[in-house]
């Protein structure tokens, strides 16, 4: 076998155990960060002036409920991060939407 190619197996498989390893556990502050900027963007009136924005975000904290249940934490760990940032994006894009 060539050299290059055992390097990029045993690569592989270490990044692979790696990621494994770092999210054996459910990530409960990502999705503490991510239920709490959805919230914040609702209250904020995201409904009215960021429906768009505040349904991607609602989207993204459904997907990453779902790969809890399954018991991918990774995922559930990315997933929570993208609901993060769209909460803030709806949020952000209710402030020029709503009446003074």
């Amino acid at each position: 076998m060539n050299p290059s190619r055992i390097l990029f197996l045993l690569l592989a498989a270490l990044t692979a155990g790696l990621t494994t390893w770092g999210c054996a556990s459910p990530p409960k502050a990502e999705k503490k960060a991510a239920e709490e900027a959805v919230a914040n963007a609702r209250a904020a009136g995201a409904e009215t002036y960021a429906a768009n924005e505040l349904t991607a975000a609602a989207a993204q904290l459904r997907e990453a409920e779902a790969q809890m249940v399954a018991k991918r934490y990774a995922a559930a760990q990315l997933s929570y991060l993208r609901a993060k940032e769209a909460g803030l994006k709806a949020a952000k894009a209710v402030k020029p939407g709503r009446p003074p």
